[in-house]
């Protein structure tokens, strides 16, 4: 068993994945990672996808310009910068005994890019990331939102909004979503995720209520494991 742990946030744009990934950040630092996890993890670390290096920055770029790529194109990038990330920071940090939260991952990629009728499915995303060696989350943090609040809430809080921010696409990623989490497609031996390694949580409850459930939910893992 690896020393580290690896939780993973996804949801649609606009479900408050960023704003949830940074009141976590803020209330370790206040309160201190041994206050809230005991001896468990040696220090924590906040990634995210797109990255911050050279691939992440043109992804970036490509989104807020709104390029018309083609779904392999995307995929190219966004395999690009995983690679990167799970060799400088994933890995390493688990190595170490770390607490890595991140924004956005391998299923976020399956659920924009993928197509339930045709090549890439959303299946097949998720089985190829895996096939390449990406490391398995401990838990994924699904933020569950109504695609119209969602958009509701991207329109209030910036002005341009980027080639996925429309209901349509808002609508099929959200159902992209739901198969990959309720099929449950990981990992490759077959074996059924542990629904404990899926946490559900609605995206408009409070704030300080999401802090709580993720703490509690991961705090249950360092139980199971004999951390405490």
């Amino acid at each position: 068993m690896r020393p580290g742990f690896f939780c993973v946030l996804e949801g649609i744009d606009g479900s408050g994945k960023s704003t949830l990934i940074q009141a976590i950040r803020d209330h370790i630092l206040e309160t201190g990672l041994e206050e809230c996890f005991g001896p468990a993890f040696t220090s924590f670390g906040i990634l995210s996808e797109p990255t911050q290096g050279p691939t992440g920055r043109r992804i970036r770029e490509h989104l807020k310009r709104q390029d018309d790529l083609s779904r392999q194109d995307w995929l190219d990038l966004f395999y690009t910068d995983r690679y990167v990330n799970v060799e400088q920071n994933i890995q390493p940090g688990l190595a170490k005994g770390e607490l890595l939260f991140q924004d956005r991952y391998f299923y976020s990629t399956a659920a924009y890019q993928g197509d339930p009728g045709k090549s890439p499915r959303c299946k097949d995303i998720v089985r190829a990331s895996e096939k390449a060696g990406f490391p398995q989350p401990d838990l994924i943090v699904y933020m569950d939102i109504a695609p119209e609040v969602a958009l509701e809430r991207i329109q209030k809080s910036r002005r341009a909004q980027e080639s996925f921010e429309t209901l349509a696409e808002l609508s099929r990623i959200h159902r992209n979503y739901q198969q990959i989490l309720d099929e449950r497609f990981l990992p490759l031996d077959g074996a059924i995720l542990k629904s404990d390694a899926i946490l559900r949580l609605n995206a408009e409850r409070d704030r300080k209520e999401l802090l709580e459930a993720v703490f509690a939910r991961i705090y249950k893992f360092l139980v199971i494991r004999g951390n405490h």
